[in-house]
């Protein structure tokens, strides 16, 4: 389950580099506003974690589930339908 900050950071990701392979921490620290490499590092590992940023070849991408799921906040209801009022 990712928290709050890690669902922006990855938006943060998405908007500014999209499906192209992740720069390095300090052009990401740079681009998105964050003071340490090290706090960027702490995102990656818990999204890699999740499956949202996978590696190959030593270089990140962002996974085809974190470009193509949205998040939603509240559960679907499911199951029978309640019976309408006359």
């Amino acid at each position: 389950m990712v928290t709050e900050k890690q669902k922006n950071f990855l938006e943060k990701l998405k908007e500014a580099y999209g499906g192209e392979p992740l720069p390095s921490f300090e052009k990401i620290c740079a681009d998105l506003g964050y003071k340490s490499k090290n706090s960027v590092w702490q995102y990656f590992n818990k999204l890699m974690d999740c499956g949202l940023i996978r590696e190959k070849n030593n270089r990140f991408f962002l996974s085809k589930q974190a470009l193509g799921i949205p998040y939603f906040e509240a559960g679907v209801r499911a199951g029978f339908p309640s019976p309408a009022e006359d």
